[in-house]
């Protein structure tokens, strides 16, 4: 038996899954299975999500930071984000204090409504070809102050 189980958001925490297994014999035709264990985290990203909120027709721009681990060492060789993505990004290069790392600036030139997207960040390691930050994008119709009536007049 093979038991994969996705460790996706669990970066630097321990995992606790449980499953159930069904079997044919009659004295125990149910088995539960834990597994549980560290999950090594392969980079820093902080934020993990970029959240641009803010009025609507007003450009917004986030940024995350993402850190190269000594465990899992890795370059970013290219980006690509979700198709018809609504932002625009760039990854720069930052070498501060000897620590690899990269800063992802997003920015919406007119942002409008609700969406979703993800910078796609392909590094040269085996092991996690590909990190994605999610970009998230909420932005509200400005509301005009509304005149106020002049109050009706006493008789």
């Amino acid at each position: 038996m093979e038991i994969r189980v996705n460790t996706k958001g669990y970066a630097g925490r321990t995992l606790h899954k449980t499953m159930r297994v069904i079997t044919n014999d009659p004295k125990n035709p149910e088995v539960v299975l834990k597994v549980s264990g560290p999950v090594a985290a392969f980079a820093d990203i902080k934020p993990a999500t970029i959240s641009l909120r803010g009025d609507a027709g007003e450009a917004i721009s986030g940024q995350a930071v993402i850190k190269s681990l000594d465990k899992y060492p890795f370059d970013i060789v290219r980006t690509t984000a979700t198709a018809n993505a609504r932002f625009t990004y760039e990854l720069e290069k930052s070498d501060k204090e000897g620590e690899t790392g990269w800063i992802l600036k997003v920015t919406d030139p007119d942002p409008q409504g609700r969406y979703t997207g993800t910078v796609y960040l392909h590094t040269d390691n085996k092991i996690r070809p590909q990190l994605e930050v999610r970009v998230y994008g909420n932005f509200f119709e400005r509301k005009l102050p509304q005149a106020k009536s002049a109050p009706p007049p006493k008789n």
